[in-house]
């Protein structure tokens, strides 16, 4: 339960700090593997924006942020 909770708290300093976005190589970078990704989904902490894209889900994408900093 301490390892969710800490990758829970890992992913919600990144994303205040990332405008609410996080990829799945960010993921990683912070040491989260990409295979525990559907339960944060799941959970409803994030949701799938695009092909390896992730927003947290209190937040509206922006088409443009997304087209300019992310392809």
């Amino acid at each position: 339960m301490g390892e969710i909770m800490n990758n829970i708290e890992k992913i919600k300093k990144f994303l205040n700090e990332h405008n609410g976005y996080i990829t799945t190589k960010e993921f990683i970078s912070i040491g989260i593997g990409r295979h525990l990704i559907p339960n944060f989904i799941k959970s409803g902490l994030i949701r799938k924006v695009s092909q390896g894209l992730y927003i947290d889900n209190s937040l509206l994408e922006d088409p443009y942020y997304i087209l300019h900093d992310y392809v």
